[in-house]
């Protein structure tokens, strides 16, 4: 055997994407919660660049929130809805579940 043989690394396998916005869609969960947001943001009398600036992002990101196109964490969905002055739990409504969304089936679970 070649020196070069012995001392290749071996290859990594790729790691498959189950899920891409791009290709299935924002996830319900995500439109509905940031249809929330822009719900308590428009309700107050804000808008995007305000809120932004109060949690420390650009309004491009708080657009991408309410869209549904990004997930947002606990965290950050505490933050905002500290900021709006509304529950939590007044987010969580009328969510479907996800065995009735027809994007679940390409999901792997």
């Amino acid at each position: 055997m070649a020196l070069r043989e012995l001392t290749k690394k071996p290859r990594k396998k790729r790691r498959r994407r189950s899920y891409t916005v791009g290709e299935f869609g924002p996830r319900p969960v995500d439109v509905h919660v940031g249809g929330r947001v822009k719900a308590g943001r428009t309700l107050i009398g804000m808008n995007q660049t305000e809120l932004g600036k109060r949690v420390g992002l650009s309004f491009h990101q708080i657009l991408k929130y309410e869209q549904g196109k990004n997930r947002m964490g606990a965290s950050m969905l505490w933050q905002i809805s500290l900021i709006l002055g509304q529950p939590i739990s007044r987010r969580r409504r009328n969510v479907r579940r996800p065995e009735m969304c027809p994007v679940w089936r390409h999901v792997s679970p």
